[in-house]
């Protein structure tokens, strides 16, 4: 989050908030309830003053907030919801009070103002939301002007976000007309008509690697046609690292276990994830269920699992191309909108949000007894992934970061993993 401040001379800076990058999303809440149960909400000094001049007395069943490590937070039940969701997956305080009286953050999601490293501000979207996942209901642009004004009238208002010196690789710097470039050529890969979806895939790996092997040289995008787009079998060591991702990004810290938890509980909880994450570095036997997967299936039954048929194949590339695109264009993927990741570690983790689905939406498609992955099956895999890479805490985004550059060394990892864990050939 960029830094607060108090200075009349950064509260007259004009703000300048690019929109979403990618023209036909929609999205409309439809009151699942599901982020009122799986996000953890802190509050910062404006949103307590809020919940300060309401009056919760006798309202709720618990305290309605919690503090930890000197931070606040809103507090949650048993089951994981948030302390203020009624029966009916309602807010109480927007029922109450209105939207403006709820913390910024539930007012705001699945929007995100990402601050990007070339100093600017661009909106975002989070795919674990599954009206974003799946498009669905108005076209996002209605969106825009209210999420502008909310954002210069309070989460902007005092804030600055000045341009950071951003890293090819470590102690490699890069300059952001540079990187501009080489997004916008991914931006023409990823978008190309005339190739299929695996040969997309193929071809941005192939040419990201390339690029990086020729020590970040820009000319080298030029030559982005002749890259190989076959690879040969992928090996078992990369696809343990593959494993090792998933993990990561899935088996996410709950709020019981990263605020209300005691000492030991934490203890018991970091030993009980070292186990599952013991489980996924063999690939043997059961899949250690995480949050929300599903239950009683045998890593050999995902290696099975078939690519999307013609029936979902053109909505399952729509919608990958869709989420692949809103990380790529709103620089989401880079320095501190990304855990500080250089441009290698960013890409390569953009790049590996492709197989990390893949390999979940066979999950799924295993779970359901299914021969093929079906549209509900990447539905669920992107939420998971995206919803991981978002809340990596600081342990595991080290443990990532390692992962990824143990693939970029390892010849070809990273598009032979795209070509076997894909999700359609169209």
């Amino acid at each position: 989050m960029p830094k607060r401040t108090n200075s009349s001379a950064d509260r007259r800076t004009p703000l300048t908030i690019q929109g979403s990058p990618v023209a036909h999303q929609c999205y409309s809440c439809d009151g699942c309830g599901t982020c009122c149960r799986h996000f953890v909400v802190e509050l910062d000094a404006a949103d307590q003053r809020l919940l300060d001049r309401q009056d919760w007395s006798d309202q709720l069943p618990h305290r309605p907030t919690v503090i930890r490590d000197g931070r606040v937070y809103l507090n949650k039940t048993a089951d994981g919801a948030c302390e203020f969701l009624d029966d009916e997956n309602q807010c109480r305080i927007h029922a109450r009070y209105g939207v403006d009286a709820k913390p910024l953050t539930c007012q705001l999601y699945p929007f995100e103002i990402v601050p990007c490293s070339d100093g600017q501000f661009r909106m975002s979207l989070r795919f674990d939301c599954h009206a974003v996942t799946e498009s669905v209901g108005d076209p996002i642009q209605t969106s825009w002007p209210g999420i502008r004004l909310l954002a210069k009238a309070r989460y902007l208002l005092g804030m600055h976000c000045s341009p950071e010196a951003v890293f090819w690789a470590e102690g490699t710097p890069a300059q952001h007309a540079q990187i501009d470039l080489l997004v916008s050529r991914c931006d023409a890969i990823l978008t190309a008509a005339d190739l299929a979806w695996s040969a997309r895939l193929a071809l941005l790996a192939g040419t990201i690697e390339s690029f990086i092997r020729s020590e970040f040289t820009v000319g080298a995008l030029d030559s982005a046609a002749s890259v190989e787009t076959e690879y040969g079998s992928v090996a078992s060591s990369d696809v343990q690292l593959l494993r090792g991702l998933v993990y990561a990004v899935g088996d996410y810290v709950s709020f019981a276990g990263q605020v209300q938890a005691s000492m030991w509980g934490r203890v018991s909880s970091a030993l009980r994830h070292a186990g599952k994450a013991r489980a996924f570095q063999r690939g043997t036997g059961l899949v250690p269920a995480l949050h929300g997967s599903p239950t009683a299936v045998q890593f050999a039954d995902i290696d099975v699992i078939r690519q999307a048929r013609d029936g979902c194949a053109a909505e399952v590339a729509e919608m990958m191309t869709r989420w692949m695109r809103t990380w790529l264009l709103s620089r989401a993927w880079l320095g501190r909108a990304c855990h500080g990741w250089s441009v290698q570690t960013g890409l390569a983790a953009w790049l590996m949000m492709a197989p990390m689905a893949g390999w979940v939406a066979r999950w799924f498609a295993a779970g359901e007894r299914r021969a093929h992955i079906e549209r509900d099956d990447l539905v669920q895999a992107i939420r998971m992934v995206d919803h991981g890479l978002h809340m990596l805490p600081p342990l595991r985004q080290v443990t990532v970061e390692r992962r990824l550059m143990h693939l970029w060394r390892s010849d070809g990892a990273i598009p032979k993993l795209c070509a076997r864990y894909g999700v359609v050939d169209l």
